[in-house]
């Protein structure tokens, strides 16, 4: 019975002068374990054998005191060396994340600043490591710590979310400059007295500006050990890191969906999706669109957006994901006949992209817009303008760069489990025989066809559920079946609740009208489009309880799905 935590080192690496201690202590918890499992089967059947042991003499039985009362006693150390142990690995991880985060920063006032930072949030960065750690069933820790100090690092309400390190300074300034009692009321009322003379207040002004331009370098830095650390890991995920000055939209789809074959570029399996880059012997899958020099990611995103690789550069470090699952099973009835792969040999690839850390996908349409100017030539100025302006052809493409690691949040479904499970049954226009030789203009058509507003039967609703629960098994079978029924433009009861006051006169129930413009204004960009990612947004939305809808998670689970999707397809 090894150690959970100690077990989860990885002990037969490369060599440093601390690994011969680590095996040997390694062994030795190991042995400790056999020991005690063997006493443990010995003991066991004693309590039921406790009557028949009456003869026993006085000797034995104070012999067996004793030794209990060392049991307790060895118990009793060992827990405190297992609470040493515990820290000291916590202390490994953490130096570690450090060592990684910290790789290539060769300033010494920016090292400096993070230090100062890491040191601010050392107990919660420990705690976030025991969370991690107490999940024995994990794998890839170092990897899993770093995406959860991420994720609480740029979350605005997060442990190590900067502003609460900004604030501790604050407070130490002015403790510094008032005392203890910097709360004085007089000090403050002489401060606002003095800021009324223009000279102080252009100089108080001038500090601030220097101060927001301070703490933005520091969130910057903050930010950027984390991305470092993740970027660093061995098979660890390379983020998208536009810089902090620039307006990048970062929210992306809860789901998105990649199909792929044994034709498809990069390395695509259940496990792990990787871009073709990923599979060379060089650097490149590590490195950052956004560090790129301008000219050369421009080149790199056209080049893979048109699907053109030339023969200097045929692999690139980028890989596309849809967050339309029409747009995903058309590709996969095209590939059939355009490649030959069987039905079986064709994959779909769901991922719950809530459990990756914020950079791991990028919507098209920022890349593009941020790398679209005047110095392009026409033939990617032309590319990327229909791109932005062709909306009929939009079809939600995200993308990732590296690896990514699927494990525990992802599904992959073949083209054969689909249509085992009933796709066909309730959309047969995926079964015309003319469509599976077009994708995109296929997609155009059936966005057409599926427009007008049409009745939802119960038997659509049940092969909903039954591909939702055999295909899509590790995600909420509600979340897939209104991706899957809102591929149609249908009746929708909710959807009817919130549309009501567009036909109430607006002087009778302005609130009404008010609540539609904030459910409205609460759709993400990348939400606005395609028509059938836009439609399961805000049915998911709509059939959240009031109370919830700030809750991204928070979906009803009470009533079972089957009724859910009949009450609100009614």
């Amino acid at each position: 019975m090894p150690c959970p935590r100690v077990s989860q080192l990885d002990i037969a690496g490369d060599e440093s002068p601390t690994r011969p201690l680590a095996a040997s202590l390694l062994t030795a918890i190991r042995a400790l374990a056999d020991s005690t499992n063997t006493l443990i089967s010995q003991v066991k059947p004693l309590q039921p054998q406790a009557g028949s042991w009456d003869k026993l003499p006085v000797d034995d039985i104070s012999a067996f005191l004793h030794g209990t009362e060392l049991l307790t006693e060895i118990t009793s150390k060992l827990q405190a060396h297992a609470g040493v142990l515990n820290d000291a690995i916590e202390r490994i991880i953490m130096t570690q994340l450090v060592s990684l985060g910290s790789q290539g920063v060769n300033e010494v006032q920016r090292t400096r600043a993070i230090s100062k930072m890491l040191s601010h949030f050392d107990e919660r960065i420990r705690e976030i490591v025991r969370d991690v750690l107490d999940d024995n069933g994990r794998r890839d820790l170092l990897l899993r710590v770093a995406e959860a100090c991420y994720k609480e690092a740029v979350d605005p309400h997060g442990k190590l979310n900067i502003d609460d390190y900004f604030a501790a300074l604050d407070e130490a300034a002015l403790k510094r400059r008032y005392g203890r009692d910097f709360a004085n009321e007089q000090r403050y009322e002489h401060e606002n007295r003095v800021d009324v003379d223009g000279n102080e207040a252009d100089s108080f002004q001038k500090r601030s500006e220097r101060k927001r331009a301070g703490e933005e370098r520091r969130r910057s830095c903050w930010y950027g050990f984390w991305v470092n650390a993740l970027n660093n890991i061995p098979d660890g995920p390379t983020l998208f890191n536009p810089p902090t000055n620039t307006r990048f939209d970062t929210i992306v789809p809860r789901y998105l969906f990649r199909t792929f074959d044994q034709f498809s570029a990069g390395y695509n399996s259940e496990n792990e999706i990787s871009s073709g880059a990923s599979i060379l012997p060089s650097a490149a899958s590590r490195t950052d669109i956004f560090s790129l020099e301008r000219m050369i990611a421009r080149l790199m995103l056209h080049r893979h957006l048109e699907g053109k690789p030339d023969e200097e550069h045929p692999d690139t470090n980028l890989v596309s994901w849809t967050s339309s699952f029409l747009y995903a099973m058309q590709c996969a009835i095209w590939r059939r006949r355009r490649f030959g792969a069987t039905r079986s040999e064709i994959k779909i690839c769901m991922v719950d992209t809530s459990k990756f850390p914020r950079g791991q996908f990028a919507r098209d349409i920022c890349l593009i817009n941020t790398y679209h100017d005047r110095q392009m030539d026409d033939e990617a100025a032309n590319f990327f303008n229909f791109r932005l302006k062709k909306e009929e052809y939009y079809n939600g493409e995200f993308l990732s760069q590296g690896t990514l690691n699927l494990v525990d949040r992802s599904c992959v479904v073949s083209l054969e489990g689909l249509i085992e499970a009933g796709i066909f049954e309730m959309y047969p226009e995926f079964e015309d025989v003319g469509g599976e030789k077009l994708w995109a203009n296929r997609v155009k058509a059936l966005r057409q066809i599926w427009s007008s507003e049409q009745k939802t039967s119960d038997e659509e609703i049940d092969l909903s559920l039954k591909i939702a629960q055999e295909c899509f098994s590790s995600f909420e079978a509600l979340d897939i079946a209104c991706i899957l029924l809102t591929l149609k433009d249908r009746e929708c009861s909710v959807l009817k609740s919130k549309s009501k006051p567009c036909s109430i006169d607006a002087s009778t129930d302005e609130s009404l009208t008010k609540d539609l413009d904030q459910f409205e204004q609460r759709r993400p960009k990348s939400a606005d489009k395609p028509k059938e990612v836009c439609r399961c947004w805000t049915v998911t939305e709509a059939m959240k309880p009031e109370e919830e809808t700030q809750n991204p998670e928070a979906l009803m689970s009470i009533v079972p799905a089957q009724r859910t999707l009949r009450e609100t397809f009614n």
